[in-house]
């Protein structure tokens, strides 16, 4: 049904790993401006297995599925992925401009955004250089009117087609794409419209208004008409700011084949240029017209109607709000029950996804581009083909930074939208540029570049990269219907550790690979299977190097040790616990957690062990009552987090509240190679009024990072651990829950 922007505002894919995906939106891929010429308006994609192709408006299939992933044509040319590159191809499926870029986007005017080594340009239809690579990483956009939306060095604005920046925006706010010849721009707090010239034609009327509409009022100015809430009502004004419609509807989207669906109450209609209805309000929900239908909601299922507002296809789809129901030429995207694909004027299926056959999905594909389904397997890792960049800079080791020269990172929200910012000692601030990163991005030993998880925008893959400050990005590993989650850097800097999650709901793996990645040359070394139960989903997992660099621990509702260069895997305890590694990579500290299957908030920290690795029994360090006497940690924040090791290895913080407390506590121990923490005994112990969410050791191992819960939401804070005094660094700005934002995963990072 329509897509509506607070729909999607909580939907970004770096807070979360999904972990399957549906037909509807695999065929539903992001709007683009379309072709006129009617054979590309024609075709559309489809996917059967792996594979995409082009099918007409009769199911007939015009262009092999030969293609990893495809979009939808735009100005007589198609964006497809062959080999993990993307290219473009043309109505006939030649492809008319070589498979060579990162990442890419569908062409408008005559031009497209494409990336390569962590630069971004625009290139021509013949697949010339346009616009050479001088902007921010993320910020070009399409072309509308002679312009595009662009920040270069931190300027944002409008660029025309030399790529000169002509319009510069007056705000910090998004810059909504030409409409109509009209752009919404944000000035002193409220929205008003600009013309191609940077003009301001209707002046600032409109106050700002973060959660219901942060990139811009409205959808944009559609046949000389604009849907704008005035007053807490929705209305329509002409290109000169004059209301021609007054504001009377509790929501509004554009003009369309000469009406417009607007909503009254719960229920939405249509009328048409004058105000007036021509559908009266009568559906749950209502799509704009094209090609003379538009989807309408009846019940909880999905139908057609006509102008008039007649039943053209009776109501019994599913309904979807990630899926696009438009007709484009001739046939729509629909899922009834379990059958899903496209569907004629008359509500015929003429292709669905049950009767295309994957294996022979690659029939006809030349051979550069055939694509053999591979074989499905839960302890072996496929590996899609790496784009070839430029290499990293070699490891320094693990030198570290001083504190105040890296900054710490986070998730907070700047106009609407979720950002990675690092915050410096100084409170100097740097927006990462991760892409939808689906994990805080770690920092390596030196400092040099950040690790995080993400999941490639166009094709959904899982893909573990790297970041520097300067914007500098490098795709490491692509592996197949997977992502890898919870990257962690070895102590020298040269590895990096990754387990590899499964898109599909469906397998029940017994163990999940952990792949040890070389930063240097992109080749996996090591694979190693971990069982499942380190990993499962009710306790927060940790994955953490021992010291020495030879082992791996994970711990979840069990704590397993794997050592690198034989794979060999040494079960440390069978329940849940919280673990960290002593000083050397010979043994581990951990807690026992208590009522683990029990809501978050009761679980509490039980007995402390210690076990070396070479013993087969653990030492009871101290028992669940001397435990619980420390302060029982409660709320959202995983047990698994509440205790962190210093980047030296040398020192153990442990942090919570005793039951009736008003403060969290904040322990530091020493950790000697061969001598027992006694946990009554801290070395030092420090006072925090605020909640405690999250806590980060700096680089150095003279201060923590922590984020407090602070009467105006929340703060990062900073703990000297000589002087025991706390610093307010920041206010962080978030516009949602806590744990909206991962801050109950992992919080903060300074080390890594």
């Amino acid at each position: 049904m329509t897509v509506r922007l607070a729909d999607n505002l909580h939907g970004h894919s770096w807070r979360v790993f999904a972990l399957a995906a549906c037909l509807s939106a695999s065929l539903s891929v992001p709007a683009t401006p379309q072709a006129t010429d009617p054979v590309s308006r024609r075709l559309q994609p489809v996917i059967s297995g792996r594979h995409f192709g082009y099918i007409d408006s009769t199911g007939k299939t015009i262009i092999p599925l030969c293609f990893e992933w495809a979009r939808r044509f735009s100005e007589g040319l198609a964006l497809v992925q062959v080999h993990g590159r993307y290219g473009y191809i043309d109505t006939l499926g030649r492809i008319v401009i070589e498979p060579k870029f990162e990442d890419a986007a569908s062409f408008s005017e005559g031009l497209a955004v494409v990336g390569t080594g962590g630069k971004q340009y625009y290139i021509d239809q013949a697949g010339r250089v346009a616009i050479g690579p001088k902007f921010d990483f993320g910020s070009p956009g399409e072309f509308h009117y002679g312009r595009a939306s662009a920040r270069i060095g931190g300027v944002a604005g409008y660029i025309d087609r030399t790529g000169a920046m002509v319009i510069r925006s007056r705000s910090s706010s998004n810059n909504p794409d030409f409409s109509d010849g009209l752009a919404a721009m944000e000035v002193g707090g409220k929205w008003g419209f600009i013309d191609t010239t940077g003009t301001m034609v209707i002046k600032p009327f409109i106050p700002r208004d973060e959660n219901r509409y942060p990139f811009g009022p409205g959808n944009g100015f559609r046949h000389g008409f604009g849907a704008v809430p005035i007053g807490g009502k929705w209305g329509f004004t002409d290109k000169t700011g004059r209301v021609v419609i007054p504001a009377q509807f509790d929501e509004a989207y554009g003009f369309e084949d000469g009406l417009a669906n607007v909503r009254v109450g719960t229920q939405w209609g249509y009328i048409d240029t004058t105000g007036v209805f021509v559908i009266a309000p009568q559906f749950a929900d209502a799509d704009g017209f094209s090609e003379g239908l538009a989807a309408v909601q009846v019940g909880d299922k999905l139908g057609y109607i006509d102008r008039t507002g007649r039943a053209v296809i009776a109501a019994q789809f599913d309904t979807a709000r990630s899926s696009n129901h438009t007709f484009r030429g001739g046939i729509a995207v629909a899922r009834r029950g379990d059958e899903g694909g496209y569907i004629d004027r008359t509500g015929r299926f003429v292709w669905t996804f049950r009767q295309a056959d994957p294996r022979a999905a690659a029939t006809g594909c030349p051979a550069a581009l055939a694509q053999q389904p591979a074989p499905r397997a839960q302890a072996k890792v496929d590996t899609a083909a790496l784009p070839a960049v430029s290499p990293l800079p070699q490891p320094s080791g693990s030198v570290p930074q001083a504190d105040s020269a890296r900054p710490i990172l986070f998730y907070e929200e700047v106009s609407g939208e979720p950002v990675l910012t690092g915050l410096f000692l100084d409170s100097r601030r740097v927006v990462i540029p991760a892409g939808n990163a689906a994990t805080i991005p770690m920092w390596s030993p030196d400092g040099a570049w950040a690790a995080y998880s993400t999941r490639d925008s166009a094709t959904g893959s899982g893909v573990l990269a790297v970041v520097n400050l300067r914007g500098e990005r490098h795709r490491l590993f692509v592996p197949r219907d997977s992502v890898p989650a919870l990257p962690r850097w070895s102590p020298d800097g040269r590895f990096i550790a990754a387990l590899v999650v499964t898109f599909d709901t469906s397998a029940n793996p017994q163990t999940i690979p952990l792949v040890v990645i070389s930063v240097v040359d992109n080749a996996v070394r090591t694979r190693v299977s971990i069982p499942c139960a380190a990993l499962a989903a009710r306790v927060q997992p940790t994955v953490s190097w021992s010291p020495d660099g030879r082992r791996i621990l994970l711990a979840g509702e069990i704590a397993v040790v794997a050592t690198i260069a034989t794979g060999v895997i040494d079960t440390i305890f069978q329940h849940p616990v919280t673990a960290q590694w002593g000083s050397s990579g010979d043994a581990v500290y951990y807690f026992v957690q208590s009522d683990s299957g029990r809501a978050a908030n009761t679980q509490t920290l039980g007995a402390f062990f210690r076990r070396r690795l070479a013993d087969r029994e653990p030492t009871l360090v101290a028992s669940a009552d001397r435990v619980a006497k420390l302060g029982a940690p409660f709320g959202f924040v995983p047990l698994s987090r509440r205790v962190i090791l210093s980047p030296d290895g040398k020192r153990l913080a442990l942090w919570g509240r005793a039951s009736g407390d008003s403060k969290d506590v904040v322990r530091l121990y020493d950790v000697a190679a061969e001598g027992v923490i006694d946990l009554e005994r801290p070395s030092a112990t420090f006072h925090q009024a605020g909640l405690i969410l999250g806590l980060q050791w700096g680089p150095q191992g003279r201060g923590l990072a922590a984020l407090v819960s602070a009467k105006q939401g929340m703060e990062i804070q900073y703990l000297d651990a000589g002087s025991g005094k706390w610093r307010k660094l920041a206010a962080v700005r978030a516009g949602g829950a806590p744990d909206d934002y991962g801050f109950g995963i992992l919080s903060l990072s300074w080390t890594q």
